[in-house]
Parts: structure tokens; C-alpha cells; sequence
């Protein structure tokens, strides 16, 4: 019993305060009388036209200086754009390769890093063995593989015979 006697006691203190909050809110919306705005930097209430039309004069006045100054920045900054340096810049930018959008494998290297790796292996082999004549054949291999044939092909490590260009026929491997 004690506990619904509570309840009730704080119900009916939440409901005061909501009513209370929305008749002070009422009253400074619509009752309360509503000041002169302020205008200028002098920071008293306008009281005639003149005072008025002073003031708007002082803002108007004020905007179009700050117009000035911005529109002589603006063309400061754009004289950049007709000096020498600028000019003499060059676009060091590089393409990057399109691929495809999905592979069936996204694990599996894609064909032009395998062509590096093989390339990469080739010219550390070929450097130890002292000969470039099996670097060519290599990759001559490698751009002879069809680009239909790029996903699947598999590039072969040299082996002893394909050092000395014995490359056996693509068939059989």
C-alpha cells in the first residue's frame, strides 16, 4: 500500500512541474513584452528613423569594405596561377593498371604480379649463371601467353633444361 501512495505522490509532482514548465514557456512566448533589437556597434536600442538609417549606413558601409578586401585577396591568390613556377610544374602522376572486378579465386596472385615474380626470378638466375640469352627467352615466354589466358596461365620457374632453352611445349606441362 505504502508503495502506491508513492507512486501516486510522484505522478502528481511530475504532472506540476510539466504544467508549470509549459505555462512559464507560454508566457515568454506569447505575453512578454519583446525589446527594441540593438543595431550597431554604439549598442543602444534605435529611438527614431534617423538613428535608424545611421546605423544601417555604418553596417552597409562596413559589408562593403569586408567585399573589398575579399574581392582583392581573391585576385591575389589567382596571380599564382600566372607566375613562372606554377607554370613550369609537371604531372609526375602514374596509371594504374585496370583489372577486372572479381576473380573466381581472389587468393591466386593476379597474372601481372606472376609475370614480375617470374621476371624477378629469371633475372637473379640469370645474373648468378653470368648469361642474359635465357632472361630473353623467358620473357619472351611470358608476352607470348595470350591475354585470354591471363586468370589461368601459370608461370613456370626455370628449370635446369629451360636455362639452357629447352622449353618444353606449353601441352605438356
Amino acid at each position: 500500500m505504502r508503495q502506491e501512495q508513492l507512486k501516486t505522490l510522484l505522478v502528481n509532482v511530475i504532472t506540476v512541474v510539466v504544467v508549470g514548465a509549459v505555462i512559464v514557456a507560454g508566457y515568454f512566448v506569447f505575453v512578454k513584452k519583446k525589446e527594441a533589437p540593438v543595431l550597431g556597434e554604439i549598442g543602444l536600442p534605435a529611438k527614431t528613423d534617423a538613428q535608424t538609417t545611421t546605423l544601417v549606413g555604418i553596417e552597409i558601409a562596413r559589408t562593403v569594405r569586408v567585399l573589398e578586401d575579399l574581392n582583392l585577396s581573391v585576385k591575389k591568390s589567382a596571380d599564382v596561377f600566372d607566375t613562372p613556377e606554377f607554370n613550369n610544374l609537371k604531372n609526375f602522376s602514374i596509371e594504374i593498371p585496370k583489372e577486372e572486378v572479381g576473380r573466381e579465386n581472389p587468393f591466386v596472385p593476379t597474372a601481372w604480379k606472376l609475370k614480375i615474380k617470374a621476371l624477378e626470378e629469371a633475372a637473379s638466375k640469370a645474373s648468378a649463371k653470368g648469361s642474359g640469352g635465357q632472361e630473353a627467352s623467358i620473357i619472351r615466354q611470358i608476352q607470348e601467353q595470350s591475354p585470354a589466358d591471363e586468370e589461368t596461365a601459370i608461370i613456370r620457374t626455370p628449370s635446369q633444361g629451360d636455362l639452357l632453352g629447352d622449353f618444353p611445349p606449353d601441352d605438356a606441362s
